[in-house]
């Protein structure tokens, strides 16, 4: 699932329900920054789903709230560009 670019509460229930993930990235500070947070942000998160998946109302739920410790799998680079029959400077970094 594709989600959205943001620390979200869609987000969260979408990822601590899934059993792996990866995070799409550009060569770029922004997508440093980005990773830095999801560091500190996602063992947050995992620390809820433990919390909710625990609950009676969502045990018993029609759709329950799995126990799940999602896997990072690693990181895709996008927007990779070639440049004079070589990848541009960041890329090269």
């Amino acid at each position: 699932m594709d989600m959205s670019p943001s620390l979200s509460s869609i987000n969260q229930n979408l990822l601590m329900t899934s059993n792996f993930f990866i995070v799409p990235t550009v060569p770029d500070f922004f997508s440093i920054m980005a990773i830095d947070s999801l560091a500190r942000i996602i063992p947050r998160w995992h620390s809820w789903a433990k919390k909710a998946s625990e609950l009676k109302v969502l045990t018993e739920a029609i759709y329950p709230f799995p126990k799940v410790t999602p896997l990072f799998l690693g990181t895709i680079i996008q927007n990779y560009r070639i440049r004079n029959k070589q990848p541009s400077a960041n890329f090269q970094e």
